[in-house]
């Protein structure tokens, strides 16, 4: 069988690292850690007591080495009934991170003050969960 070169892997370093990975029982493909993500949207009703939530849940998200993806205070709307405009995205590293950044002592000391200034709701998402 030839040598086709893809680029810097050629066919032959492909069939040594199959042979390596069925005697080392290990796999190809590694699965690392898959992103998930923190998605509430919302109607914000009591604003004060709101800017009091952003207040305590910034420092949260920050510790949790969350990333914030998207802040909309007026999303556009295309489908559906959603429960108000406010949109928030955040990225956490996996599931585990997400979850346990919501679960915090910290976040569950200011995450009551939102569930009260405002009506929608809050998912936990993987980046990519086909089942």
């Amino acid at each position: 069988m030839g040598d086709t070169d893809y680029g810097p892997i050629k066919t032959d370093e492909i069939r040594t690292s199959r042979k390596n990975a069925k005697a080392t029982g290990s796999s190809l493909c590694q699965t690392a850690p898959m992103a998930a993500y923190f998605v509430a949207q919302y109607v914000v009703n009591d604003l004060d007591l709101y800017r009091e939530y952003q207040k305590g849940a910034g420092p949260t998200i920050q510790a949790a080495g969350a990333e914030l993806v998207v802040f909309d205070a007026a999303a556009e709307t295309i489908e559906g009934n959603p429960p108000g405009p406010q949109t928030i995205v955040l990225k956490f590293e996996d599931t585990a991170a997400a979850k346990a950044w919501y679960g915090s002592e910290e976040y569950q000391a200011v995450v009551g003050k939102r569930l009260e200034a405002t009506a929608g709701f809050a998912v936990i998402s993987q980046s990519m969960n086909a089942g």
